[in-house]
């Protein structure tokens, strides 16, 4: 779900970074599905990233938003990374969500969507 400002712009946020926060009218659902819009590959992951293998920034615009979300990807190589293809997020297990960006684990492809 994300919240939908006064000019109708469907925009997801984290609250914890948020500033100042989006004002929402109403709340509508997005995703739970999205497609990366630009990406940067991480060969070597230094020890604060999120992930220690190699990875891919992406920022994925879900559906039904207008606005991007910057997280990670999870791929074994930059060959599988492309503009315009389809992720969904893996979370954490629900017993350790919080309500936070954190919950996201990471993204991966959407099988046989490209």
């Amino acid at each position: 779900m994300a919240p939908r400002s006064a000019a109708l712009r469907v925009g997801v946020e984290s609250a914890s970074l948020a500033t100042p926060p989006l004002a929402a009218t109403d709340i509508v659902d997005v995703g739970p599905e999205g497609t990366v819009t630009s990406w940067s590959w991480v060969p070597r992951p230094r020890p604060k990233h999120p992930l220690q293998t190699p990875f891919a920034w992406v920022l994925v615009q879900f559906d039904g938003a207008d606005t991007s979300f910057l997280h990670v990807l999870s791929v074994a190589d930059s060959g599988e990374v492309a503009t315009g293809m389809r992720v969904r997020p893996e979370f954490i297990p629900p017993a350790e969500r919080v309500g936070h960006v954190n919950d996201i684990r990471h993204f991966v492809a959407v099988e046989g969507k490209p």
